[in-house]
């Protein structure tokens, strides 16, 4: 999943312009706008060429952040986040569960009843 705001926050950080971007990848001003705007998508092999340009790790620009701390993590961290994931999973699904305020009682209709 391609993340256009990403883009335009690095490029900020570094003080670069969207033109000087655009030519250093050899496109089009506009090409490289519509990428920051989220209108359209760069290809594989240009995303590769912005995370070297603007020195990110690679993913940087497409994967969520927490795909992305989660990979750097080491097996003994991934296996603390997934418990502490399914603890909190679990506990807000507790909280969704409703409590019944008070006994229904039974209502009987002694006369007829119509529809309409």
């Amino acid at each position: 999943m391609y993340q256009p705001e990403k883009l335009k926050t690095r490029r900020k950080e570094l003080k670069l312009t969207q033109k000087e971007i655009a030519e250093e990848l050899g496109i089009s001003f506009q090409a490289y706008s519509a990428w920051e705007r989220g209108i359209k998508e760069p290809s594989k092999e240009k995303v590769a060429q912005l995370e070297k340009i603007l020195k990110v790790a690679k993913g940087y620009f497409t994967q969520i952040e927490i795909v992305r701390l989660y990979n750097s993590l080491s097996k003994q961290g991934k296996d603390k986040v997934v418990l502490y994931a399914r603890n909190l999973a679990q506990e807000e699904q507790t909280q969704k569960v409703a409590t019944m305020p008070e006994r229904l009682y039974e209502y009987r209709v002694y006369e007829r009843m119509s529809a309409g």
